[in-house]
């Protein structure tokens, strides 16, 4: 279920400014993937529930034009949990930069900054680690929590 997981959202999560009825369907689609394979209650980094996860696709997506996911690899951490170590891929942008370092637009740094203004359509690469959990009793994942993997 986990490499599943990572399929589905493989490509982040459509977001509303690209939305297309293709789109939609796919967001759609994932939607209902969560609500057959996770507790209603699943814990996530960002709160509790299906919309709290999707809420962190959703933010992921909307700051990661293109976006991809892949497995690098699965371990078996105990008889509940499962972590999957994966590459986050993305392409640095302008939007990017500006929502992750907003004192790029302060004109008096300009030149302190010109060197984040070079890294704009370089591919990024950041490893991440996800952590999920089955709950035995709901015969579903329980846990989803993501974090940086330095």
């Amino acid at each position: 279920m986990v490499v599943e997981y990572l399929r589905v959202f493989r490509y982040g999560l459509n977001t509303p400014d690209t939305a297309t009825s293709l789109c939609l369907d796919e967001d759609f689609r994932q939607k209902r993937f969560l609500q057959a394979t996770m507790t209603s209650d699943a814990s996530s980094n960002g709160g509790f529930g299906i919309d709290a996860i999707l809420r962190g696709w959703r933010f992921r997506s909307l700051h990661h034009d293109d976006m991809e996911v892949r497995l690098v690899r699965l371990e078996q951490s105990d008889e509940v949990t499962t972590t999957a170590l994966v590459n986050g891929y993305t392409t640095v942008t302008k939007r990017m930069l500006l929502n992750s370092l907003p004192q790029l637009t302060d004109a008096k740094n300009e030149a302190k900054w010109s060197s984040a203004w070079k890294l704009i359509g370089q591919t990024l690469v950041v490893l991440t680690t996800v952590k999920l959990q089955w709950d035995d009793a709901q015969t579903n994942l329980s846990v989803c929590t993501t974090r940086l993997t330095c």
